[in-house]
């Protein structure tokens, strides 16, 4: 992450006044703009965003953008040192690699606002070594982040409180909590995966939700949630908050660069699974890491192909975890041809509590950014010979088929045309016509929820998939996915 980056020795963070009023429209737009209001029938021409707009804070979030970028280029041109800058719907936040250079930012970033006529929040403006971002502290001083102290302060009594409770509340103060701690596992980019009896019983309460509007024939009433009622969490739900809890306390640094830095050794590895009414069919996975080569190919068990590829998944890179030397970090790239189970696993969890396991399994003692998910065409996948009936063979009584060879002293940890020579070798009597060949990457999908990259021959089906499974955030205009940067298009590794 920039804002932690080591050249960084102080920040300025500014937030603008009710940004959303402020934001006035243009007359083409304001005379499509309205709301209507009364049994009259009146209209009324909005002069600014109104909060609960869909597009409020899209609209917001590109303006703070761009005025971001107009305070960077006059800095820059003025000899300040910025470092990096970062914008979020009515927030803006520079970092400087000289202290000195932090009160003239601050005048220039006023002038600015004064120029387009913005009013920044006076009590908003911070400048220092230490500043909060988005429900962060963040410091200069040793480059990490904390969740902000007055919100660990009111999440740690609350969860004490209710343990000391034996997890009895009123239902508000149960959904707070909840709720407290799945926001902290976002800012903690932590997978949500180990929150899923919380997710589980968070649905069920909510499914009770009603809207304010009266009931009409149409619409019929349903019933309220009574928040006051007091209710006891399961004993496995409040253990789930303490355990999360505690170890989201610590210090961290949220992610490192999705860059792989020159010279950092990689992985890559590659797993695919199948299904067929009445027949028999295979998991299996493969790895080439700086370590070793290694494949297995296992029986199908599930009843579900997302299920069996999340398997192959989970255990091809515990596998590779633990091959891996203490301390070490591999910049690893999975690669599969499920959008199902690659979208999961991106979100960090799944809506099916039956997936969540293997979803956490799978970011266990992965190092933050160090994995990224390949999306391929079926025909590029190799791992499509050994999931087919005509694999079955290799597992005579059911037994899994093992196989391991030294690393390519050439091209280590790459997805090399002698790592694809090596898995050809394993099983000569296998048909792998039509199989073999150049991989083509079509989709890659990255941990972290502000980067995306593109390769060329993008799938339409695929495309479809990630843009209706895609975590809301700022949009990228032409392609309908959700990023906090700019779209990268580069060939693949």
């Amino acid at each position: 992450m920039g804002l932690l980056g080591a050249a960084v020795q102080a920040y300025v963070a500014v937030d603008f006044q009710s940004w959303f009023v402020q934001l006035t429209p243009s007359r083409a737009i304001a005379r499509r703009f309205f709301a209507a209001a009364g049994s009259a029938g009146r209209h009324y021409r909005l002069t600014g965003i109104p909060m609960g707009f869909t597009w409020a804070p899209v609209v917001a979030h590109a303006v703070t953008t761009w005025l971001g970028r107009r305070v960077v280029a006059r800095a820059t041109a003025a000899g300040l040192s910025i470092r990096t800058s970062a914008a979020y719907i009515d927030n803006l936040i520079f970092a400087v690699a000289d202290p000195a250079h932090a009160p003239p930012l601050v005048a220039l970033i006023r002038r600015v606002a004064a120029e387009v006529g913005a009013v920044i929040k006076p009590s908003s403006v911070e400048v220092g070594a230490t500043v909060e971002w988005r429900g962060l502290s963040l410091s200069a001083i040793s480059h990490t982040a904390w969740l902000k102290p007055a919100f660990v302060g009111k999440v740690d009594g609350a969860i004490a409180a209710l343990c000391a409770r034996r997890g009895t509340a009123p239902l508000l103060e149960l959904v707070a909590a909840a709720s407290c701690l799945l926001y902290a596992s976002y800012v903690r980019a932590w997978p949500f995966a180990r929150l899923h009896t919380t997710l589980d019983w968070l649905s069920r309460v909510t499914s009770g939700l009603s809207t304010d509007s009266a009931p009409t024939a149409s619409t019929p009433a349903v019933p309220t949630v009574d928040w006051q009622r007091v209710q006891t969490l399961p004993r496995v739900l409040l253990a789930e908050w303490s355990h999360v809890w505690a170890a989201l306390q610590t210090a961290f640094a949220p992610g490192l660069s999705p860059v792989r830095p020159p010279g950092a050794p990689r992985a890559i590895g590659v797993s695919d699974a199948a299904l067929a009414p009445g027949r028999r069919t295979t998991r299996a996975w493969a790895f080439h890491s700086p370590v070793e080569m290694r494949l297995e190919v296992r029986l199908a068990e599930s009843a579900v192909i997302a299920v069996e590829e999340l398997h192959a998944m989970a255990d091809g890179l515990r596998c590779l975890n633990a091959t891996r030397p203490a301390g070490a970090t591999w910049w690893t790239t999975w690669r599969g041809d499920n959008m199902c189970a690659l979208q999961a696993t991106l979100r960090s969890w799944s809506p099916h509590p039956e997936l969540n396991p293997l979803v956490d399994s799978i970011w266990s003692g992965q190092q933050p950014a160090s994995l990224a998910l390949a999306y391929q065409t079926t025909r590029s996948i190799i791992m499509d010979a050994y999931t087919r009936d005509d694999a079955v063979h290799l597992l005579p009584g059911g037994r899994p088929f093992t196989r391991c060879g030294p690393p390519c002293a050439q091209h280590p940890g790459t997805y090399c045309p002698e790592f694809v020579a090596w898995l050809t070798s394993l099983a000569p009597s296998t048909d792998f016509s039509g199989r073999v060949g150049a991989p083509r990457v079509t989709y890659l999908l990255r941990r972290r929820r502000d980067t995306r990259a593109f390769f060329a021959h993008q799938p339409a089906a695929a495309m479809s998939a990630a843009n209706a499974q895609a975590t809301p955030s700022s949009p990228v205009p032409s392609l309908g996915l959700s990023s906090g940067a700019p779209v990268r298009r580069t060939a693949p590794a």
